[in-house]
């Protein structure tokens, strides 16, 4: 059975898609690289977008053209979700493993061969990405989520003897990916809590209040723990920082109105914080006062499984209608955005050098150019939505959550070809002008034909009135 297949959209799709995105969005013309310096990506890849501040980059990890180069999915529902890469401790010199967790076990991985290391049961719960610390604990740590409703927990356990280090019962499930910073593991609950752990001993250090569920995977910076909560009764969204020592919110904020639910994860820089929210705006906000620096509106709301990331001075960010957007970090202004034929409720943004890829519900895999947004090149899986995607040197390890999927890892492939496609959204002005001269044909077809068919019984109405009345 043929597991992978490279792929475009048709023609005629994209026609479609372009006539009718001229009409609904505003082109974007590409500008030079922010000049502003750009803090190192997340060392490793530790937990959800990288790490705690979830930049979401790499300068690692392979090119497109890409191969599919090994599969891999646990026995009955194949299930997993993105993987995390666990280092040796510091005194070793191997491979780091791909960690990632099925719907009832923890996985690790060889990401260059898919070969597993080693499994551990979990007690059946979503499909979050774990996060690990190589420093903790002799050996490093693991720390996933597990189960539902009030038997949920985060479990911590020793990737080398698989022993169980500690785990916390919580009484709601954590739905956002943990992370650890600073010794403490930093994750949210669905019952509107954000916790900080002891990485060591799994005690509470604090835990906040927030006024909704909180879905979204807490991000960490500037001393501060950045959490999105969502809340249903009210049908909004807010932004939390949170002092990381204390637990004390220092400030918080939620745009106006009640737009609903749908906002992605936060991930945050030196100075600045970046988050979407259900009114379709995408923010940036200072992290010590919570000024707004700016904001910006996309096509589409956002899911809690996305983080915009950050790589070069800009902000790549993804909605879930499969719009993906750059922005300068610095001035919020949009310098491309590409339109997909499908939505991503399941994946993140990932950027690889100048490659940014992202994964859609329909199994479409996409790499597009971060500095014109124009799409290098796609590829598409029959196993189901597409998850967040970890680089791993020189492997592109892609999670799949259909329940035949598993996780696959992408290689370079030298007799691939390349795309050079800009974005159906995109503004072309003799297209737009093809478009425009095509419909307004159609439209006056339409207008005689009506009045053909509307005129044609009141005339012969009236040729048949003399007669009926015999004169």
């Amino acid at each position: 059975m043929q597991i992978v297949e490279s792929t475009t959209a048709s023609t005629v799709l994209r026609q479609i898609v372009a006539t009718t995105m001229v009409v609904l969005a505003v082109a974007a013309v590409p500008n030079a690289l922010a000049q502003t310096a750009s803090p190192a990506a997340d060392s490793g890849w530790t937990s959800f977008q990288g790490g705690p501040a979830h930049l979401g980059a790499s300068v690692q990890g392979p090119v497109p053209p890409l191969k599919m180069y090994w599969r891999w999915g646990p026995s009955g529902d194949a299930r997993l979700s993105a993987a995390v890469l666990l280092s040796a401790p510091s005194s070793a010199n191997t491979a780091p493993l791909a960690v990632a967790t099925g719907l009832r076990s923890v996985v690790a991985l060889d990401p260059s061969f898919g070969r597993v290391s080693w499994t551990q049961p979990r007690d059946q719960g979503a499909l979050i990405p774990p996060a690990v610390d190589a420093d903790q604990a002799p050996h490093g740590i693991v720390v996933y989520t597990e189960g539902t409703g009030t038997k949920a927990a985060v479990t911590a356990l020793d990737p080398s003897t698989r022993a169980r280090l500690w785990r916390l019962p919580l009484a709601a499930p954590a739905l956002g990916a943990p992370s650890i910073t600073s010794g403490h593991v930093l994750f949210g609950t669905s019952d509107g809590f954000v916790y900080s752990v002891d990485a060591k001993t799994g005690s509470v250090a604090w835990k906040l209040k927030a006024e909704g569920a909180v879905r979204s995977a807490p991000a960490f910076g500037d001393g501060k723990v950045f959490a999105v909560s969502e809340d249903d009764g009210s049908n909004q969204a807010r932004l939390y920082a949170i002092d990381a020592t204390t637990g004390r919110t220092v400030w918080s904020y939620s745009p106006p109105g009640r737009f609903g639910v749908f906002a992605s994860s936060a991930s945050v820089i030196p100075g600045t914080v970046f988050a979407g929210f259900p009114d379709h705006s995408v923010v940036a906000v200072d992290t010590a006062s919570g000024a707004l620096r700016w904001k910006q509106f996309v096509r589409g709301d956002f899911s809690s499984a996305s983080a915009p990331a950050f790589a070069g001075g800009a902000l790549f960010v993804a909605d879930q209608e499969g719009g993906l957007y750059r922005f300068d970090a610095k001035s919020g202004k949009r310098q491309w955005d590409y339109q997909f034929p499908d939505f991503s409720v399941a994946g993140s943004p990932v950027v690889v050098g100048d490659v940014v890829f992202h994964g859609l519900d329909d199994g479409t895999i996409s790499a597009v150019s971060a500095s014109t947004g124009r799409l290098r090149w796609q590829t598409r899986s029959r196993l189901g939505p597409i998850g967040a995607i970890t680089p791993a040197s020189d492997v592109l390890l892609v999670a799949l959550e259909g329940s035949s999927g598993g996780i696959i890892g992408f290689q370079h492939d030298p007799a691939g070809k390349l795309l050079d496609e800009p974005s159906p959204s995109s503004f072309r002005p003799l297209v737009a002008r093809g478009n425009f001269g095509a419909a307004l044909v159609l439209m006056l077809l339409l207008v005689l034909g009506f009045f053909r068919l509307v005129l044609r019984p009141r005339l012969g109405e009236r040729a048949e009135t003399p007669g009926s009345l015999g004169t």
